[in-house]
């Protein structure tokens, strides 16, 4: 594949000046992208910790209303205290039946309510984290977009400053035109090798040093080829031996691409 490196610096300000323009849009999507995943995570822990308390808050009811009947219906004083909406256990080890098996009935559930108050604290703990990181990825997609936006706005700049040149320009690129083609047939194609040209393939010269449009330098200089001895024959053994590619429909393909070239059409294996 042949990449044709811009050959006016128009071309070259509009190339540069996309590229510029499609890099901020990408890396400016790809930081939204992350804030927005960390915004999603943040939710998610955050709705993890209301249904958490809405738990907790249901056994802790249960936890008081299982300790008042429980304590009742044994006739015991309730091991169960509440002191500024928090509940203190007080197991009992040893002592009459009936506050034994009050404590041990209630202990159950104050093991539950106590288990799940601990992740409940590890998932406020967690939202904490998280709303930390939040901040910082919110920093840090303010400095991309501050950064990335001054890069876009000179992306555009180019941009309109390489269209605005190219316009300009096209009445010049039409003259020239016109006088290539005036004076010779115009080519894509060296009419020698075949290949395209571009700003790396440049026109060979005539003898008055003028751009000869038929053949590339590499073929023709001076007005004469590089190489005027070589046969179309050779021509192609060489082709095929860069190629590494010796098989006869590559050579019929090679032979029949050459046939419509200047140099070798009238020319006869």
């Amino acid at each position: 594949m042949n990449i044709s490196i811009p050959d006016r610096l128009y071309k070259f300000l509009a190339l540069i000046g996309l590229f510029l323009i499609g890099y901020s849009f990408y890396y400016m999507d790809f930081a939204e992208q992350k804030y927005f995943s960390e915004i999603d995570k943040h939710r998610e822990i955050r709705d993890s910790v209301l249904l958490a308390q809405m738990q907790i808050d249901n056994e802790k009811d249960d936890l008081i209303r299982i300790s008042d009947f429980l304590s009742t219906k044994y006739s015991v004083e309730n091991p169960l205290l509440i002191s500024d909406s928090t509940l203190v256990f007080s197991r009992v080890l040893n002592g009459p039946k009936n506050n034994l098996i009050v404590s041990d009935s209630i202990e159950t559930l104050w093991k539950s309510y106590k288990k799940h108050k601990f992740q409940l604290n590890l998932l406020t703990k967690k939202l904490t984290f998280s709303q930390k990181y939040l901040d910082e990825e919110e920093n840090l997609k303010k400095n991309y977009f501050s950064n990335y936006i001054e890069i876009r706005d000179i992306g555009f700049t180019l941009l309109f400053l390489g269209v605005l040149m190219w316009v300009m320009d096209i009445p010049s690129i039409n003259r020239e035109k016109n006088i290539i083609k005036q004076k010779e047939k115009l080519y894509s194609f060296c009419q020698s090798c075949g290949l395209e040209f571009n700003s790396m393939l440049k026109y060979g010269t005539n003898k008055n040093k003028s751009d000869n449009y038929a053949f590339c330098k590499d073929c023709f200089r001076k007005g004469k080829f590089t190489n005027p001895n070589l046969t179309k024959e050779e021509f192609i053994t060489n082709s095929l031996n860069i190629k590494k590619n010796k098989n006869w429909l590559s050579k019929k393909i090679l032979k029949s691409r050459l046939s419509r070239l200047e140099r070798w059409r009238d020319y006869h294996l």
